[in-house]
């Protein structure tokens, strides 16, 4: 990014042309379906029901904001890994 040359990113994934992604394997989530009962982080879509987004007070949304931001993409995949399927 030309106009602020000292900020970094490390996405854990490209999307595409268009996107990047974050993976995260929260240690306290393992053995749990991730879902909208987990409102502590996950807010469900008002245009969308069937979509989950991440809040924007979670301390991982500025993570994601910053490599969007440093990349240039627009959108980024947040994923959470649990040993339960869904």
């Amino acid at each position: 990014m030309e106009s602020h040359p000292f900020l970094g990113a490390s996405p854990d994934f490209l999307v595409g042309d268009d996107g990047v992604g974050e993976v995260k394997c929260p240690y306290t989530h393992r053995d749990k379906v991730i879902g909208p009962q987990h409102q502590e982080f996950i807010v469900m879509s008002k245009k969308r029901p069937t979509v989950m987004k991440l809040k924007k007070t979670h301390r991982h949304y500025y993570q994601v904001q910053g490599q969007m931001l440093v990349t240039g993409k627009p959108f980024c995949d947040f994923v959470v890994f649990t040993f339960k399927d869904f």
